[in-house]
């Protein structure tokens, strides 16, 4: 199964900046191809919520690690 660099990247921000197990596990199981980027990501955005994926995108953002139209604004 070929991964998403969107996902991994989202998957990896929210599994640092919320430090929650279950997000860093999701983000486990992804790069080990036990599931898939859409579940995956359903998953960890509704875990962490709404101010999570804020944290996690402004985090992405001020790295650089992927361009800003991707992530709107």
């Amino acid at each position: 199964m070929s991964k998403c660099p969107i996902c991994q990247v989202i998957l990896r921000e929210l599994c640092i900046n919320e430090k929650k197990q279950t997000l860093c596990k999701v983000y486990e199981d992804y790069e080990l191809g036990n599931v898939k980027g859409v579940e995956a990501l359903d998953f960890a955005l509704a875990e962490a919520g709404y101010d999570g994926y804020m944290r996690a995108k402004n985090s992405i953002k001020a790295k650089g690690l992927l361009p800003k139209e991707l992530l709107g604004d």
